[in-house]
């Protein structure tokens, strides 16, 4: 693509009406962009005077003070006008150098006009250039938002919105892809982001550490009731953009969005499916793994019959902040996992062979609770299984978050072998007579105690036991008097007529205690 260039202050010195001319400062701003030329001889100047603008006066408006100029040159540049051409001798004598400093310091081009010059002839050739080398821009933008809409008329439909990228990236010498909220970025095949690039929020530049220079652009996608739904960026490598990619990249924008509210749409149904297909998976409605591999694939997720996979079940996710935050983050991720809501919990099923899948599991957990935020967020991991076996290992970690509600049990991921004794006693049935008499044998005598009198025995044994049977640290954990817990153990022993500090009585109090924790 040929070099175009707009209409800069360079250009402005080389017209012939700007023959004698003198640049007093701003040299290293000569390739400025102007898009207006504007005569201004009115005292309040800055109320009527634009970003990209170039002034030329007479200096009319200050020949009672000439020391206005001084201070109204930062005004003006903080409106990003790019600098004024001004003429003296008629009406202020001279440009002094109190004005020249007053221009370095604001990056603002101070020119000297000719005594001869004359404004309408500035003015005339001026917009001549500026509109010659619009048009010209203008028409290279149309041609690349044309070649665009022909690539995607090309392509039959099938990924629009990475076709019509690909197109605009080549015609307009620049990176480009679509960034969303809550999923990946789109991005024309073979596109690398950088990570400063990923992260960046707004037009600009940004400037690594090794000294490389990436410019940005961003520009909204509207798809739905004109609301933004995605933004379009273009970055560049150590370079300037070409002038005419801004212009070519708002033509684009109506086809971008088109092709990503279908993209969009197409991917909910898609969603949709995928999602009833690991529901599916996870509630055993599948024959073998044939079946399942070939389902996956379909989806676009990669499942091997040679393969193990673990089934985590995130819990803390029920609240409805909570739970939107992580699926966001989840569709974000964009990573190969199979993950769905289901029975109240988000339910993932991960490729996990050994200590390597389980070093994975907890990589991702990391980055999950890292990157949401969300307090108290614990992951419950099956053993590793077979494809076929995702709804056992499904039931499992179902179990495994289950029992960690019921029995308070802390940790940040917690698997089977994690349980203890917990994993034997969770399979008694907690109506049975046998275990409720088992379970009540000790402990309903004390409940009844501490109900009547108002006392703490139940809560006085758990901490002696959790103590080393230590009176001492009970006492200090109870913030109890020292006497006062030996009293309350006496009375245990009493009640329930058995030395507690014996091996096999305490063995069973403690096993009644657990069951009491997964009853209630």
């Amino acid at each position: 693509m040929q070099n175009l260039r707009y209409f800069t202050c360079r250009d402005m010195l080389g017209l012939n009406s700007m023959a004698g001319s003198v640049l007093l400062t701003g040299e290293d701003l000569l390739d400025k962009r102007i898009i207006k030329i504007n005569t201004v001889e009115v005292p309040d100047i800055v109320n009527w005077v634009g970003e990209e603008e170039f002034l030329i006066t007479t200096g009319y408006p200050f020949k009672d003070n000439e020391e206005t100029i001084v201070d109204i040159i930062p005004m003006l540049a903080a409106k990003k006008v790019i600098g004024m051409a001004l003429k003296p001798k008629r009406f202020i004598k001279e440009i002094s150098d109190k004005m020249i400093e007053a221009a370095k310091a604001n990056g603002f081009i101070l020119i000297e006009l000719s005594e001869g010059a004359v404004f309408s002839s500035i003015v005339r050739e001026s917009l001549e250039q500026i509109l010659a080398k619009e048009m010209v821009i203008m028409t290279t933008a149309d041609r690349i938002a044309e070649s665009v809409i022909e690539a995607v008329a090309r392509s039959d439909g099938k990924n629009g919105p990475e076709t019509a990228l690909a197109e605009f990236s080549s015609k307009v010498g620049c990176a480009a892809y679509i960034k969303t909220e809550d999923a990946p970025p789109i991005c024309p095949p073979g596109t690398q982001i950088p990570d400063a690039v990923a992260k960046s929020t707004s037009s600009g530049t940004i400037t690594e550490p090794d000294g490389t220079v990436y410019r940005t652009a961003f520009r909204e996608i509207s798809v739905t009731g004109g609301e933004s739904e995605a933004i379009l960026v273009m970055f560049i490598k150590n370079r300037e953009f070409p002038e005419f990619a801004f212009a070519a990249a708002d033509r684009v924008l109506p086809v971008l969005s088109l092709e990503y509210g279908k993209a969009k749409s197409f991917g909910k149904i898609y969603e949709k499916y995928k999602t009833r297909f690991i529901n599916e998976w996870l509630t055993d409605s599948f024959l073998d793994d044939t079946d399942i591999c070939a389902a996956a694939g379909s989806y676009g997720m990669s499942i091997s019959a040679d393969k193990l996979y673990i089934v985590g079940v995130l819990t803390d996710s029920t609240d409805e902040q909570n739970s939107e935050t992580f699926a966001r983050y989840i569709r974000r991720l964009g990573r190969d996992h199979a993950v769905t809501f289901h029975n109240r919990h988000y339910v993932m099923v991960a490729e996990a062979s050994g200590e390597a899948g389980r070093k994975e599991i907890n990589e991702l957990y990391t980055k999950i609770v890292n990157d949401t935020r969300i307090k108290d967020l614990k992951l419950c991991v099956s053993d590793p299984v077979s494809a076929s076996d995702i709804p056992k290992a499904y039931a499992q970690a179902e179990n495994i978050c289950e029992i960690c509600e019921r029995c308070s049990i802390s940790g940040d991921i917690v698997s089977f072998d994690e349980l203890g004794i917990y994993t034997l006693l969770a399979l008694l049935p907690q109506n049975n007579r046998s275990v409720a008499a088992f379970r009540d044998r000790f402990l309903k005598a004390l409940k009844d105690y501490d109900a009547e009198h108002g006392v703490e025995l139940v809560k006085t044994l758990i901490c002696y036991y959790r103590s080393g049977s230590s009176i001492k640290l009970t006492a200090e954990k109870l913030y109890t008097h020292y006497n006062t817990v030996c009293y309350r153990l006496e009375r245990i022993r009493n009640i329930i007529g058995a030395d507690i500090d014996d091996e096999e009585i305490k063995l069973q109090i403690e096993i009644a205690i657990k069951l009491d924790k997964l009853r209630n």
